[in-house]
């Protein structure tokens, strides 16, 4: 039996997948690849700092957007 289409997008939750997408969108595009750049979060425990930078999934270009202190 074929699955239609809802079928498929049921089974690999593809609009959970698009509202996560939604939430993390940062309408910046990398400089090169043309692609929306990702926020990436890197927390440095001993420090308590956390720094968030925008990253291409592709060619790896980043660019730091902030850092926080922990408390």
């Amino acid at each position: 039996m074929a699955k239609t289409l809802e079928d498929k997008i049921d089974e690999f939750g593809i609009e959970e997948l698009l509202e996560e997408e939604k939430k993390h969108d940062t309408k910046e595009c990398c400089h090169k690849c043309f692609i929306p750049l990702i926020e990436v979060r890197k927390t440095n425990w001993d420090k308590l700092s956390q720094t968030s930078r925008l990253t291409c999934p592709e060619c790896g270009y980043t660019k730091n957007l902030k850092k926080t202190n922990l408390n």
